[in-house]
């Protein structure tokens, strides 16, 4: 995955990164509600990979 986002240009890279941190705190949020018997790890996981996504395209030096 890390070579595919690496390809895209700022736009798409910053929706993907949108989209997974929206999945992951939806997630979190319907476990809290009691919707779902899992969630919380997946969605702090969603939240955490689109983090570092960003950072390793964007803010490491090579």
């Amino acid at each position: 995955m890390q070579k595919w986002f690496n390809k895209l240009n700022l736009t798409y890279s910053i929706l993907i990164c949108a989209l997974l941190s929206v999945i992951g705190v939806s997630l979190i949020f319907m476990r809290l509600n009691g919707h779902l018997p899992i969630g919380i790890f997946i969605g702090l996981g969603f939240i955490i990979e689109s983090l570092i996504l960003l950072y390793k395209k964007f803010i490491k030096v090579n």
